[in-house]
Parts: structure tokens; sequence; C-alpha cells
């Protein structure tokens, strides 16, 4: 398991053991928040007094240091940081706010210790406790006579010396319990409730901070002086301490953090709903161990996390920019620890015996990147990426045995610890898959059969709405990569922690452990370092976007968006059709208000006339009927030919025109269902693509039709031919066109859409022609012409397999793009909003999952959703939210309110 990824929860464990003993006198409540949310605390303020006396009698064994200022706009800052508050527990969070009156804000000590620069240190105690120490200086000089006088003076404590040591008293809490030791030296204090720490931070013979450690945080604090928090991990003690917390053996992974020295120095980045760290960790003597070789590397792009499974308990990943950098660092890593010659020794037998070079055939098949999971069954998998299937077929046979179900076995140990070394070195003779790219191994036949069925069926952590919303916050690019998926690692941890541990992060009625989606640690080469982002999800309590409002059975799948409708002066409704036709109508709160079977599924929109009736086209017939479901006297009407797509409407005072493609043909009726004089068997030449447009410039009303064998045909309103402008290089066209209609001017206005050789046409009111190619996209890509932006010129939106692209008309500039998963088989959605911009809305049907993307290709926020296509997002009610309808099933309709 990546025992390593259990930090957390120890950390959790340590800061409320010490917050159950309760800190006093001194900056408590910060002091309490710090060690409740962990991670917290530092600089936010430059102070002028030499910090370095007090950071020089820390005792050496410290995990973590923080400083912070004595100042009530800090705290405010966090007061109503959720995250924090749920960490803190019930119990303690009202503790805490007792204490900051009565002690921090006291006459006693307000004017001595007023914005002082306090620094917090944590120290792996005996069990599985870690315990702080605090050192506060004094704004004057200030004896132990004095001092010791000012505690006197604060209500419902008790003083008395400790034998032996001087300057060293006890202070107990009476109205809480627990025993409070604080140490005096040259107008400073420290305390703690370990009587232990006290005494070490006094003792000028014990160990203390290295004056390199004590120098690297003053400079940091230099440097980040306007960061808000900052928080100093002590690399050394990081493996030791969580050993200490572990019921049983750590893992082999863990040894990639064996001999890492030095300091990390964490800033913090304000979400109100996350936790946020970054900053540099330094190597120091490191540079001979196994996480020395990734320093040298530069980040890059992770993707095999796409490949981790939907149980998926946590992972670690690994990307290189330069592989054979990277094993080269490997095989002398190998040589320094004496296990090199062993496996050149293995290598030429099998040069010999099964006729292949590891180091000029084997190694060169893999690709920059692999990955070690551990799932919530607690079997572990390593992915490996491969470079080139082709090669790898042919010469994986000459290394590993075939068994049963497409599964082989490796025949030789050590190639893949030779390969990648530390992380994949419990895996010496695995059994494996070849799926898509990747190379699966696992120590059990069985494991491996279970992922291939989740990998088919794309049950995927990449897959899942959670995660992907977890995965837009981190960094896009990292060389190694850590994350715990909490709910999912939570038999696994309940195995690996100590029973007391786990009793306190399982506990649900005080804490909110369990309310933190996950944790992720990433290290990106930096300058012969690293980089280090820290992330860890929290799910605040009013976040609604995820938890259904109301479900209705449709029973079937939808076969169009829902429709939101106006169905009196204060109140919407909705209609939704399933493809065996039936017309479901909803009101805004879920209800059936009627149902109606139509000849079958609608085509394009559903549509609401001002009179707010509503007009809605099957392949079969024309429908116009009330909000209470009565037909309008005339309809509905029978198609012939059927139509192709949806209705265009144009409605002019009493006036309404309506005008449905249908294949060849185009028909048109008036609001009684009669045909217009003027379009009786009118046609064109080739099959009209999608919704007919209309417009009106130079006082020419036109209706337009776009054909697949590229004619764009303009006609007036009495079925008039204005204008024809023929494609004339034989591309063929399969998409929507977009409309750019420039000051009423026809020689500016022009039809756009794109061919399936991914050029962009133009075909010009007045005849002229353009052809732009922007980017190479497949035959089969997606392309609309849609205001993003608010503006009056539509931007291009391109949707090409899995790739979503948003380009500037004017100069075809890249505004967004955004990749998916797996290939997008549904047409992208466009939800208008009040400022006429508009969202782009995209489904990925494969893997159940909903994107919406705000103007600058941002998601909306609480997206994606789980769902299938054919969704709306908008208004539903007058209570000023936002509402996702869609499938939530192939018989489940559901709304959710943003």
């Amino acid at each position: 398991m990546l025992d390593f990824l259990l930090l957390p929860p120890y950390f959790f464990n340590f800061v409320n053991r010490a917050m159950k003993k309760l800190i006093i006198v001194t900056s408590i409540l910060f002091i309490a928040v710090i060690a409740a949310a962990v991670f917290y605390f530092s600089n936010i303020h430059k102070d002028n007094r030499d910090q370095g006396k007090l950071l020089n009698h820390i005792p050496e064994d410290a995990l973590f240091i923080s400083s912070f200022q004595n100042d009530k706009s800090f705290f405010d800052i966090f007061s109503d940081y959720e995250a924090v508050n749920s960490l803190l527990g019930k119990e303690n969070e009202n503790r805490l706010s007792y204490l900051y009156e009565h002690f921090l804000q006291s006459d006693a000590f307000g004017e001595l210790l007023a914005r002082q620069r306090i620094y917090l240190s944590f120290h792996p105690q005996s069990g599985d406790s870690l315990d702080w120490l605090i050192s506060i200086p004094f704004a004057q000089k200030t004896s132990t006579k004095e001092a010791t006088s000012l505690l006197t003076k604060i209500e419902n404590i008790s003083l008395s010396d400790v034998d032996s040591i001087p300057n060293c008293f006890n202070v107990t809490l009476k109205n809480f319990g627990g025993d409070l030791y604080i140490g005096f030296r040259q107008d400073a204090a420290v305390l703690s409730f370990s009587k232990e720490l006290v005494v070490a931070s006094l003792d000028e013979n014990a160990a203390h901070l290295s004056p390199h450690l004590v120098e690297k945080i003053q400079t940091n604090r230099q440097k980040a002086a306007s960061n808000l928090l900052t928080l100093y991990l002590n690399q050394g003690q990081l493996l030791p301490t969580i050993q200490q917390m572990m019921s049983r053996k750590t893992g082999n992974v863990l040894n990639i953090l064996k001999g890492w020295k030095g300091m990390t120095s964490l800033n913090l980045n304000y979400k109100s709903d996350a936790i946020m760290f970054s900053g540099p960790s330094d190597l120091d003597s490191a540079r001979n161990m196994y996480l020395g070789l990734f320093a040298q590397q530069q980040a890059v792009p992770q993707t095999i996390k796409r490949a981790a499974p939907e149980n998926t308990a946590s992972f670690v990943s690994f990307a290189l920019s330069d592989y054979t950098l990277f094993h080269a660092g490997l095989v002398q890593l190998l040589k320094n620890r004496k296990q090199l010659d062993g496996m050149n020794q293995q290598f030429a037998h099998i040069r010999t015996n099964q006729k292949v070079d590891i180091d000029s055939t084997f190694i060169p098949l893999w690709d920059n990147e692999f990955a070690y999971l551990e799932l919530n069954t607690r079997e572990q998998i390593g992915i490996l990426k491969i470079k080139d299937r082709a090669t790898f077929d042919s010469i994986i046979p000459h290394l590993s045995t075939s068994l049963q179900d497409s599964i082989y076995r490796m025949d030789n140990s050590n190639l893949l610890y030779y390969s990648f070394g530390d992380p994949l070195v419990d895996f010496q003779r695995p059994y494996f898959i070849v799926l898509d790219d990747y190379y699966i191994c696992a120590n059990t036949q069985s494991t491996l059969q279970h992922y291939r069925q989740n990998y088919r069926q794309h049950k995927l952590l990449g897959t899942m709405a959670e995660y992907i919303e977890f995965d837009n916050m981190q960094a896009h690019k990292a060389n190694i990569s850590f994350f715990l998926h909490n709910a999912n690692a939570g038999n696994n941890l309940r195995r690996n922690l100590k029973s007391n541990v786990f009793k306190r992060y399982d506990n649900e009625d005080d804490y909110g452990f369990k309310r933190f989606y996950g944790l992720s640690i990433q290290l990106s080469g930096y300058n012969g370092a690293f980089f280090t982002n820290l992330y860890a999800k929290y799910i605040p309590s009013d976040q609604q976007a995820k938890k259904t409002v109301w479900d209705f059975n449709v029973n079937g799948p939808l076969s169009v968006p829902p429709a939101v409708l106006q169905y009196n002066d204060t109140s919407k409704f909705i209609l939704a059709q399933t493809d065996n036709g039936q017309l479901y109508a909803l009101n805004n709160n879920g209800k059936q208000l009627w149902r109606a079977t139509l000849s079958g599924p609608a085509l394009g929109q559903i549509q609401q006339l001002a009179d707010r009736s509503i007009v809605l086209t099957t392949k079969e017939k024309l429908y116009r009927f009330w909000a209470d479901g009565k037909p309008l006297p005339g309809f509905p009407v029978e198609l012939k030919p059927a139509a192709s797509y949806g209705a265009t409407i144009v409605e002019q005072g009493e006036e309404l025109r309506i005008y449905i493609p249908a294949g060849e043909h185009i028909l048109a009726y008036d609001g009684k269902g009669q045909t217009l004089d003027g379009w009786r068997d009118k046609t064109v030449s080739g099959n009209i693509l999608f919704d007919l447009k209309t417009a009106t410039l130079a006082d020419v009303k036109y209706v337009i039709a776009m054909t697949d064998i590229g004619k764009a045909y303009f006609f007036n309103f009495n079925g008039g031919l204005v204008g024809l402008n023929e494609d004339a290089t034989g591309a063929h066209f399969n998409n929507r066109f977009g409309l750019e209609l420039v000051d009423n001017d026809p020689s500016r206005s022009r039809v756009i859409t794109s061919d399936t050789s991914g050029n962009i046409k133009s075909f010009f009111f007045d005849n002229k022609q353009l052809r732009k190619r922007i980017a190479s996209w497949g035959s089969t890509h997606f392309f609309d012409a849609q205001n993003i932006a608010g503006d009056s010129i539509p931007e291009f939106v391109v949707l090409d397999r899995r790739h979503l692209y948003v380009y500037n008309n004017a100069d075809s500039s890249l505004i967004y793009d955004h990749s998916f998963n797996q290939d997008i088989t549904d047409r992208p959605q466009f939800f208008a909003q009040n400022n006429k911009r508009q969202l782009v809305g995209i489904a990925s049907g494969s893997e159940r999952l909903l994107y919406l993307f705000e103007e600058d290709g941002s998601p909306v926020k609480g997206f994606p959703v789980n769902g299938l296509p054919n969704f709306y997002f908008g208004r539903l009610k007058n209570d000023g939210g936002r509402y996702l309808l869609c499938a939530t099933n192939e018989r489940t309709l559901s709304a959710y309110r943003f």
C-alpha cells in the first residue's frame, strides 16, 4: 500500500490529541486552529525581531514548524473556514472560542504579546502522538518573575515549579483539566503539554534544529513575507513519523522517502472548499536516493491516472521528461546498492537463452509514465505506459509465458524493478495484461480479470465526476503524484492505522474527516530539487449541486433535451420526451401535469411561442398545443415528405410562419397548419443540414438552407429563390451552420460551417466565398458558430473526438480548449444566459458525465455531473438558482439546483 498517503489521518490524530489537552496562555486560538487544520499557519507580517534565537531552541525532531502573528485579523480570516471547523470538532470549537476571549485577549497578556510572531512545532512522541511546542517572544524585556506574575492574574489556573528544572513551571487548567508546562528563557517563553519538549528546549546541551534548517526558515520568511500562511516540513522526520503511526510494517513503496532530508516550505493558496499549499522542497543529501532521480526531470502532463479503476484507494504515478536520463541514474543507483552485478548476470542469461538484450531491446519498450495503485480490496496493481504497441507485442512473448484468458506471466524477475525502480519492486514475476497502450501487472490473475472488466466498461476513476472536479484543482504537469481517495481507502486505513488513530478518524459525530474527498501531493522537478503542491478537497455542507432536488420516472431514455417553458404568469413547467414517443409535462417540483403519446421522438428543439402555445416536430407530424396539452385547431399536421429536423418559427405580430426541413424539401405552414403559398413542392439539391435559418438584411427577409453537398440557398419569405452560393470544391458537409450578420450588409454577412476535411467555409449573401483552415480536425468533428462571449460576433466551437476547442472568429486564435478522457459522440449543447452569453455543454455518454463551460473555458462550479446526454441548464423557479435537468439513468429524470 502507499502508506505515506495515510499521512493526513495521522496528522489529524496528532492534532486532536493535542487539542484534547488544550493549549492555554498565549495565542491559544491560533495554535488550536493550526493544530486542527494541520497545514495552515505561517508568516503573515514581517517583524524586526531576531527569530533565530527562538528557532535555535526547538528540538531537532520537529516534523512541522509554523509561525503566525498574534493578530485578530488573522483569526477572522479563518473563523468561517468550514474545513477547519470540521477538523476541530464541535467540542473543541466551543472551547477555543472561550480560550480566545479569556486568554489571548486578556488584560494580563494583551500588551506583552500583541502582534508578536509565535512559532509552533510538532514533535513525534512515544505511542502514536505528535505533541507540540510553542515558542513565544515577548514584546519587551520580561523577567521570569514578571512573566510568572502575569500568569497568576489569569483566573482558574494554578502554578507550581517543576522539580530540579530552573525556570520551568506546571500550569494546571482547572476548567478543562490537563497540565501545561511553561519554560522561560530570555525575553521568551516555551509551552507544551509535554514536559519532555519544554525541558529539551530549555536544555542548552540537548539536540536542537540544525543551523542549516534555521537559516532556511529565516530565509524563506523573508522571501514569502506576502504569503498568507506558510508551513515548514522537516523532511528527515517524515518517514519515521509515518512508521510510528502504523499498526504494521510499512510497504516497500515507502522506501522512496528514505534519506530525504532538508525542508519543504508550503504556502497556502486560499480556497474555501479545499486545502491547497505549494512551495519548494529541498533535496540536500538525497541526491543518491531514488527520489532524487526525478529532481533532474522537468514536469510533464500526467495521463496514466486515466487508467486507474474507480475503486482505487490510493496511487502514486510517475512521469518523466527524459526516460534515458532517468534510467541512467537508476542504473547508477542500483550499482551503488550493489545490486547491478547480479542483475547483469541475469540479463546475460536472458540474452543467451531468450535472445533478448534487456538494455537495447526491452528497456526502449517503455514510455515515460508508470504508476503503483492499491484498490479498496487491498489488491495492488502496476500500470506502465508502452511506447510502441506493435514492437512491444513482438518482443514481450520472448520474456513471458502465455496463460489463459489473454493473461501472461513474466519469466524473469527484476525486469520491472530494473526498468523503473523502487515503486515496482513488489512485482518480481507478475502476471500481466495489455490494454491499449498500458501494461497492467499484478501478483494474482483474478486482480487482472477484475481490472480488465472495469476498464472495458469505463468504470475508471477518471470518469467519476467527483474525481474530475478534484483533478481540476491539481497542476496539469508534475513528475510524481500521490493520491488518496478518502472513501475508497476507508477499509485500508482501518487495517493499517493503529486502532486509536483510526477511531478518531472514523468519528463522524464530532469531526468531519470523511467530508474530505481526497488528498493529493505532487512533486515536480525544479532546479535540481522539487516544487511541491498539496491538495485536500473538502465537501462543504451547503454544496447542493450533487444532490437531486427531485427525481421522476420517465420509463425510457430522453430523446431530446428537456424544455423549460412558461406555464402561466407565475410559474414554469417542463416538457421531457423519451425515445418511445412519450411526452411528459411536469411542474417545476417534478410532479406530472399530463402525459401524451406522440408519433415519434421530437426533432430539434421544443419551442414556445409568444402566446405560450408550443410547437414540436416529429418525423411524421407537426404539433401545436397549449401548456395544458390541448391541441390547437388544425393540429397535428401530417408531414409529407417526412421531416428531417425541427421547425424554424417566425412570428410577426399576428402572422406565424413555420418552416420545416424535410430532406431535399422545405415545408412551410401558417399558424393554422395550412401550407404557405409559394412553398408547395419546394426542393433543393442535396439533403438539408439540420434546421433552417431566417434573417433580415437590407429589407429582404431570408429563409436559408444549407445542404450536405455545399449549397447555400437564400429564399425570401414567399418562397422565391434570392440567391444560391455553391461550393465548387466537391467537399462534403455534415455540420450545423451559423449566421454572422454585419451592419445590415449582405456583402459582409455570411453563412458559416465546416466541411468534413476540416475547412471552415463562409458563404456570403452576395455570393462570395471564403475558406479557412485553422487546425487539422477529423472528418467526424462537430462544428458550431455560436455566440459564447456575449457580443455580436459568433465564436467557432469545434469538438473533435475527445478535444473541445473554442476559437476567436476574427483572428482564429484559440480562446480555450479542453481534453476529455473518452471520445465524445454527442454534439455540443448551448445554453443562453441573461447577458447573451452561451455556456457550452458536453455530454460524454460512455462515461455518463455532463460538462458545462464558462466563456473562458473554466468549468461551471459543480460540474462535471454524472448524467446522460440531452440535458437542460438554466432557470426553473424564481428563486435565483439555476437548475440542471438530466437523466441520471435510462429511466429517471433528475433536477439539481446550482
